[in-house]
């Protein structure tokens, strides 16, 4: 401070900063304390979410197993219902014996048609190298 000031505005100058220096200094822990309050806040929420989350996949994961089970279970009865002619004549439908010795699935079963019960079917390729 130059020697000629007068004594109030020394005083003044000392006053600006120590007022800039408390405004500094709240500010910054007014960013502190609403910080932690919202990383909190967030922390709370992501964790809620992420429970939330788990418990939706757990469900969908056991309700899709329990379908698999009785998918499994249905098979498994109408394979043990089939006579062995059934089975050869469906095979024998689904791929049949091409001029090379090769058996191969019908080209709309991979380009797109309508089963017999009115289902899409598509994309489904075969080749069995040995067809005898």
């Amino acid at each position: 401070m130059r020697a000629d000031w007068s004594l109030t505005r020394k005083l003044s100058m000392v006053t600006l900063a120590l007022s800039a220096g408390f405004t500094i200094v709240a500010a910054l822990v007014t960013f502190q304390i609403v910080s932690k309050g919202l990383t909190s806040e967030k922390l709370t929420h992501l964790s809620s979410y992420a429970a939330e989350r788990a418990r939706t996949e757990n469900e969908l994961f056991e309700a899709t197993s329990r379908l698999q089970n009785q998918a499994s279970a249905a098979l498994a009865r109408r394979m043990l219902a089939l006579t062995q002619a059934e089975v050869d004549r469906s095979f024998e439908q689904a791929f049949p014996l091409q001029a090379d010795g090769t058996r191969r699935s019908h080209p709309q079963d991979f380009e797109g048609r309508k089963s017999a019960t009115g289902e899409p079917v598509f994309g489904l390729g075969a080749f069995v190298a040995r067809g005898e």
